[in-house]
């Protein structure tokens, strides 16, 4: 397979790149560091054997696109054909095209790399200056398998049974493994053999444990009792200690029960809630009515106040007329302003304008120009035929002297071939042979026609003597018959038919022979006149004879077509010269149009003609500019007219009004805060005096909503015996407290009842009882604690015993020795045929192996054959060996002088030529089942300048078998190189 064009829609830094492989079998694509020469051979790979999805999306363009293109290459069976991959299309799969229009798929593409994956390819005809390191680690299993996945088709399923070989042995038996089946059949055996041999010896003491196991139980029995009355009173104990917080609560709540007296009777029901009722509905009045009565007098002086800073009306009205002009005003001075910033801009756009044009005009001037309407499209005009004129004289020129160059080519290569020609004498002498050869074959042909018309003349005068003879004799007998018959009956007629038969008999006869003799006389000629046998020419000198005459003729056929293309050429040359004449005529009439617009518009003299236009444009864009000016200038007397006006009734009022005009902008601020102060202290009057009114009306509305409240708390203060608010209330308060005391009490009472019964709460409450102290009750739980801890200490002790011997008689009376010894057998069998299937697993992976170890030692000497040829080219014949690797031992080398050395003992170039042999001499091994493009990534980085050479010769030498693509950033290499193409990348 041969690379022919790549086409890169995008991948990494490519988008639409291009590159021709077809030049030459040796391409090397040269680029500094980071120009994409990697990304290069990845797509190569990429468009070869596909890509995973999260690998395709490394290599996305940085500013988005499409991820794939096309790869067009050659096969001996398919001739040219093309591979296209895209990322979001058929899941990146490739589609391949043909030049009549069909398309495969992905299979085809496969089937043509004959099974050849990513990484085999890489193995073999792909690396890089990364991958020499891979040779100082490299093994003899390494190299065997490399060539078992290249040289074996279905190499994949192998390593695959293999691997599953391994698998499934490892499932049966490790060595020092726990999982494995058969690791575990033997664990089990193990433990059935001591469980046996444990049963037989636990037989005999079957009694003596089931005894103990009864009185074992018999014990726990007791324990457990008693333990459940020592926890009976340690409970009565807890509940002791837990009521004697609420007995002494509920004394305390008595004592105070009976400090309250009965004279608290006559106190109003629900006396405090209803006075809280009437008073929360009255304090709310109360406060606003005391806040109202605050707010009206603080109202009522500020409006004394204010009345007191008013202005009058008529000194209101003349601020108000001036104010309203002053929007006026500030728009006139603004006005103004803006007017004259603007003319000084457009002044100077005017200036500047003009300084950049350079042409000699100022402003000064511009009033002066005058710039016809049609002006611009004759300085257009001039401009277009100028370049016009020029474009056609520099085509003209241009088509001249490639007309020029083409027949001093022309006359060249004729003068060339015509030294190059055959000899007209030696072309007449090969023609005259060739003509006399004709003329020999001719002969030949007609010699070979007369010996067959003379054979079949013989065969034919033969025939003839027999018919003449037939026909004689039959005429004869006609007439002996014809006389007889007239002699025997006497009849004239019979004479007559007998003198006829004779007649015609003897004509046929003398004819018959007259015919015979004539042809033969003719073939007597021939023989005795025979075409002179002339020898042929042979086969090699008539191919000599032929070459020399059609190399002549196709020599004279070229002389000829060159000559007619020098008379053609002649012939546009002249016409080309008319041309040009023609147009140097219409270039001296146009100078003379533009020389009268000069005259007008002298400015125009120190311009090219190409940027008139462009100068009409400024120039009138300046005259419009400047009657703005004008324009502008105007308007701004109008507004300085107005700014003052104003300003003159603004001094009149502020010396009406007690102040002193400074500017017109302190002048009206004076009057604005006036205004404002005035507006400001009108608006409050007016609200203050609002709000006055507001609030003598609503204190006379309280005063009549407060009247029912005050009633009914003067009711309650009756009913209660007393005069005054507070000492309502403190008879209200110490209601409550009695009450609550009272529910206190009861609710102790229910919580005593929920711990303790009816006859344990009497016995607390009796004095006897009541002496022991908190302290002394935790003391006798403590006690209870430990008696019962001990108790089940002894307790868990006694079950774990009995669990024991239960759980040795339960085996001993459901398990026997023969049961045993049956199981034992059975799991002994299942061992001896999981080792069976582990034997067969084994012998299995042994043969595969021996396998691989065939067909490695059949490839690896071929392959380090090649590769020791290579290495000694490489080295200058430093090197003569290379021996392969062996389990133990990495690749060795010897020198010239016998000496043996291993990978790491050599320098870093060798060592990068000894890997760079080897992997010539793996792809040599590998070109008759796969013959692929050998790339190679700037693996040479180490190599001195012989090296580099000896290398680039290697490399060459080995692109006339199979094509060669190499990626460096060296433009040494680049040089060194003569025939194959190089793309330099920038």
């Amino acid at each position: 397979m041969k690379l022919i064009h790549a086409n890169i829609y995008g991948f990494g830094k490519w988008e639409d790149f291009q590159i021709d492989f077809s030049s030459s079998s040796l391409t090397v694509i040269s680029g500094e560091n980071e120009t994409g020469k990697s990304t290069i051979r990845q797509f190569i790979l990429f468009m070869l054997f596909g890509m995973p999805p999260k690998k395709r999306e490394f290599f996305r363009p940085k500013k988005g696109g499409t991820i794939g293109g096309r790869l067009t290459v050659w096969t001996p069976d398919k001739g040219e054909w093309t591979i296209e991959r895209v990322h979001d299309r058929r899941n990146g799969e490739a589609i391949i095209n043909f030049p009549d229009g069909s398309s495969q798929g992905e299979g085809f593409l496969k089937g043509q790399l004959k099974g050849m994956t990513t990484s085999t390819y890489q193995s073999i005809f792909s690396y890089s200056s990364l991958d020499l390191r891979s040779l100082y680690m490299a093994k003899e299993e390494d190299i065997g398998n490399v060539l078992l996945a290249v040289g074996l088709t279905g190499s994949d399923k192998v390593r695959a049974i293999e691997k599953k070989l391994d698998t499934e042995a490892s499932s049966y038996f490790k060595p020092q493994g726990k999982n494995p089946v058969i690791n575990k059949q033997l664990k089990q055996l193990q433990e059935l053999d001591s469980k046996f041999k444990t049963i037989q010896e636990e037989e005999e003491t079957y009694l003596d444990r089931k005894e103990k196991e009864e009185t074992l139980t018999m014990e726990i029995r007791d324990i457990q009792q008693s333990i459940q009355e020592i926890k009976k009173k340690r409970v009565a104990v807890d509940k002791h200690i837990q009521a004697l917080p609420l007995l002494h609560h509920s004394n305390l709540v008595q004592n105070k029960l009976k400090q309250y007296h009965n004279d608290l009777m006559h106190f109003p029901t629900n006396g405090i809630e209803r006075y809280h009722k009437w008073k929360q509905q009255l304090i709310p009045l109360q406060s606003e009515y005391n806040v109202l009565q605050d707010n009206a007098a603080t109202y009522k002086k500020r409006m004394e106040t204010l009345r007191s800073l008013l202005m009058d009306e008529e000194t209101v009205k003349r601020v108000n007329d001036c104010l309203k002009g002053k929007e006026g005003y500030e728009q006139a001075r603004q006005s103004f302003a803006s007017l004259k910033k603007e003319i000084q801009e457009i002044e100077l756009e005017i200036q500047y304008d003009l300084d950049q044009m350079q042409i000699g005009l100022s402003i000064d001037d511009l009033p002066h120009l005058s710039l016809p309407f049609d002006l611009e499209d004759k300085w257009h005009q001039l401009k277009t035929q100028m370049d016009e004129i020029t474009a056609e004289k520099n085509l003209v020129d241009q088509e001249y002297n490639a007309l020029v160059d083409e027949k001093q080519q022309q006359l060249k290569d004729k003068e060339q071939l015509e030294k190059q020609m055959v000899d007209v004498a030696m072309y007449q002498q090969a023609k005259e042979k060739l003509v006399t050869d004709e003329q020999r074959n001719a002969n030949q042909a007609v010699l070979q026609f007369q010996k067959f018309q003379k054979t079949h003349w013989s065969e034919m005068e033969n025939k003839r003597k027999q018919q003449s003879k037939f026909l004689f004799g039959t005429f004869f007998v006609l007439t002996i018959v014809s006389v007889v018959s007239a002699v025997m009956w006497n009849q004239p007629a019979f004479y007559i038919g007998a003198s006829i038969f004779a007649i015609i008999g003897g004509i046929s006869t003398y004819f018959f022979k007259r015919s015979i003799q004539t042809i033969g006389a003719i073939f007597h000629d021939f023989s005795n006149n025979p075409l002179q046998q002339q020898q042929h020419l042979d086969s090699q000198e008539l191919e000599r004879t032929k070459d020399i005459v059609a190399t002549f003729e196709r020599q004279q056929e070229r002389v000829e077509k060159l000559q007619d293309r020098i008379n053609q050429l002649s012939i546009a040359m002249s016409k080309l010269e008319e041309r040009r004449a023609f147009y140097i005529q219409k270039e001296t009439k146009l100078t003379n149009r533009i020389q009268q617009q000069i005259q007008v518009l002298p400015f125009l003299d120190k311009i090219n003609v190409h940027a008139w236009p462009k100068v009409f444009h400024y120039v009138r864009n300046c005259m419009q500019k400047n009657k703005t000016i004008l324009q502008k200038k105007e308007k701004q007397m109008e507004l300085k007219q107005h700014i003052g006006a104003f300003e003159q009734s603004l001094a009149r009022l502020l010396q009406d009004l007690g102040k002193t005009y400074k500017f017109p902008e302190e002048s009206i601020q004076q009057i604005e805060q006036m205004e404002a102060s005035h507006r400001n202290n009108q608006s409050l009057f007016e609200q203050n005096e609002r709000l006055y009114q507001e609030c003598t009306q609503n204190m006379r509305k309280l005063i009549q909503r407060m009247k029912p409240y005050t009633d009914e708390i003067g009711v309650l203060l009756i009913a209660a015996g007393v005069k005054t608010e507070e000492a309502y209330l403190k008879m209200g308060k110490e209601q409550d407290e009695r009450k609550q005391l009272q529910n206190k009490k009861e609710e102790l009472f229910n919580q005593l009842h929920a711990i303790l019964s009816e006859q344990e709460l009497s016995i607390l409450l009796s004095d006897e009882k009541q002496e022991k102290t908190e302290t002394e009750l935790q003391m006798e739980i403590e006690a209870y604690d430990n008696e019962i801890a001990d108790h089940e200490t002894d307790l868990d002790r006694k079950r774990q015993q009995l669990a024991e011997y239960k759980s040795v008689l339960k085996r001993m009376e459901n398990e026997n020795y023969s049961t045993i010894r049956h199981h034992f057998h059975q799991e002994k069998e299942k061992l001896n045929n999981q080792v069976k299937k582990w034997a067969v697993i084994q012998a299995a992976k042994e043969l595969l192996h021996e396998t691989k170890v065939a067909f490695q030692n059949k490839h690896v000497p071929m392959v380090f054959e090649r590769t020791s040829h290579y290495f000694s080219v490489l080295t200058s014949e430093a090197y003569k060996e290379v021996y392969p690797p062996s389990k133990d031992e990495p690749i060795i080398v010897e020198s010239k002088s016998g000496l043996r050395f291993t990978v790491d003992e050599l320098s870093q170039g060798t060592a990068d030529q000894l890997y760079v042999s080897l992997r010539i001499g793996f792809s040599e091994a590998m070109s008759q089942t796969h013959s692929l493009p050998f790339l190679i990534d700037d693996a040479f980085v180490h190599f001195d300048d012989k090296r580099g050479e000896r290398m680039f010769y290697l490399l060459k030498e080995m692109s006339k078998r199979q094509q060669v693509i190499y990626f460096t950033c060296s433009q040494h290499e680049v040089l060194s190189q003569e025939r194959g193409k190089v793309h330099l990348l920038r």
